[in-house]
């Protein structure tokens, strides 16, 4: 019997790789390497490696990096300076998906170092994809397109090296410039035609984390919806927690945020089961952002912990929406703002992702709240240039036009304008967001602004938990009033019917105005 299972389980995972049968390979390749004493040294080689290149397909990091290890050492002892080039390589990329990014370039550099021994370009244009990926995570622009661009020149030949060296080149510009889409939609025509499955899903998640970047939340879904359905058409579930954690933090921002909840919740417990960290980090940037904006008592924790994970990362996109909050966090508390902590950051990243691109920019726009000009070179995000410039109001309109209701409230309480809080006051109660309203209270108190009274009993007794003038916009829908019939007969503008609109949908689950209408009827909320 052992002799059979080592005959035939190799064949039979390379065919169901062939297939796109990961998970199937995966279960052969666990067989095949039970028996690889009784293989050649070489075959015993690959077959690790094989195993190892599986189980990152299919998300189960720890097993993959546990196998690529093995694999490498083969290679050594056979002198293979190509083989074990490649799994270094490969190592690399499962240290970044488990949150290690110290490992991940030490591998990088490692690999380089061997597959230029190797003399492969093929080879070696593999390890300099690696250390692109690296430069282009960490927001290392320069870096990123110079590792690219020579990768890119070596890998003509090979179709997956070549997609993989497109793609790093195209987040990179993307990550600059929103609008300079052209270099990664060619990496998916080019990885999508060598039926590189793993790496079209990562270019899907690549254009839906950089659109929500750049504060342009439908694009971002968009990506979402179909880098999850083509995932799990072709059986590719490392990316998976991650598009739903993006998914979730898309939910929130537009104010569903027990759905929210419930799905990072669930790309949390997937991540750990599969050791994929940095869809874990995402998945508890969303909660930790819901612990805040609820005023949780276990913000602050969660706050902490985050930032620990995230600086271990080094990559400027996972530390600048801790930084975020933390200023968030200050501002509704009253505390102290974080400024000593940009010198942190700064220490962490170095000055080149600071200087331009959307993380960069996000650091500099929140910067600016604590009082802190960081020049930014280049194209930033709309509600960001204007942080940056700190024009309030113009801020908060471009997260209105995005759908972030809490985000233009958040923006509007730093205004001096008495409409400006009274209005940052009305929507941060629309949102539930307890800390937020104390916050603009506060402020209007100190102006000697009156505060209107807060929630009626219809408020806190109508099931979908509607505010008055939620009710009053609600009753107005099931007239059949427009944004500006609305606008005219409660005497408040287009653009705050639209976000009261927002928050009615996301209070009550719908995705149309007729369909809150008809849910508020069956729950009794409207007569």
């Amino acid at each position: 019997m052992t002799e059979v299972v080592a005959e035939h389980a190799l064949p039979a995972a390379r065919q169901a790789g062939a297939m796109g049968a990961h998970r199937e390979a995966l279960a052969h390749l666990r067989r095949a390497v039970r028996f690889a004493d009784r293989l050649a040294p070489a075959e015993q080689a690959r077959s690790w490696e094989e195993l190892a290149g599986t189980a990152c397909v299919v998300g189960r990091g720890d097993e993959a990096v546990a196998a690529a290890t093995r694999a490498i050492e083969l290679h050594d002892d056979l002198g293979d300076h190509l083989g074990a080039g490649r799994c270094t390589a490969l190592r690399s990329h499962l240290h970044w998906f488990a949150g290690e990014g110290a490992a991940a370039w030490a591998d990088a550099c490692s690999a380089v170092r061997r597959l230029s021994r190797a003399g492969c370009p093929a080879g070696l244009a593999q390890a300099y994809v690696a250390v692109a990926e690296l430069a282009m995570l960490a927001s290392r622009a320069d870096d990123a397109l110079h590792w690219g661009v020579r990768a890119l020149e070596l890998a003509w030949e090979d179709a997956g090296v070549r997609s993989r060296a497109l793609a790093v080149l195209g987040a990179t510009r993307m990550q600059l410039d929103a609008t300079d889409t052209g270099t990664l939609r060619e990496a998916m025509d080019t990885a999508l035609a060598a039926e590189e499955h793993h790496h079209v899903v990562l270019i899907h998640t690549s254009l839906a984390f950089i659109s929500l970047q750049w504060v342009l939340p439908e694009a971002a879904l968009a990506h979402v919806e179909r880098g999850r359905r083509y995932a799990a058409e072709h059986e590719v579930d490392t990316m998976a927690g991650y598009l739903d954690a993006v998914r979730a933090w898309l939910l929130l921002r537009r104010g569903r945020a027990e759905e929210a909840v419930r799905l990072a919740g669930a790309a949390l417990d997937r991540s750990a089961a599969r050791g994929v960290a940095v869809a874990g980090l995402v998945a508890r940037t969303v909660l930790a952002e819901r612990a805040v904006r609820s005023g949780d008592d276990d913000a602050d924790a969660l706050l902490a912990e985050l930032a620990a994970d995230a600086d271990r990362t080094g990559e400027l996109k996972r530390i600048a929406p801790v930084f975020e909050l933390q200023v968030e966090r200050a501002l509704t508390c009253g505390d102290p703002l974080p400024v000593r902590r940009l010198a942190e950051i700064s220490r962490i990243v170095g000055d080149q992702p600071l200087r331009r691109g959307g993380a960069g920019a996000r650091i500099a726009a929140w910067a600016a709240v604590c009082g802190r000009h960081l020049p930014v070179d280049g194209p930033v995000p709309e509600p960001h240039a204007a942080m940056i410039q700190r024009d309030w109001v113009a801020a908060a309109d471009a997260f209105g036009r995005a759908g972030w209701v809490h985000d233009r409230a958040l923006l509007l309480s730093l205004s001096h304008s008495a409409t400006a809080l009274a209005e940052g006051l009305d929507l941060a109660r629309g949102c539930g967001a307890r800390p937020l309203e104390q916050r603009i209270s506060r402020r209007m108190r100190e102006r000697g602004i009156t505060v209107p009274r807060g929630p009626s009993p219809s408020t806190l007794a109508n099931p979908a938990g509607l505010t008055d003038r939620q009710l009053e916009v609600l009753a107005l829908l099931r007239e059949g009033l427009g944004n500006a019939g609305i606008a005219a007969r409660l005497h408040i503008s287009p653009r705050t019917v639209e976000h009261h609109v927002a928050g009615i949908l996301a209070k009550l689950g719908a995705a149309s105005r007729a369909e809150a209408v008809a849910r508020s009827t069956r729950l009794g909320t409207l007569p």
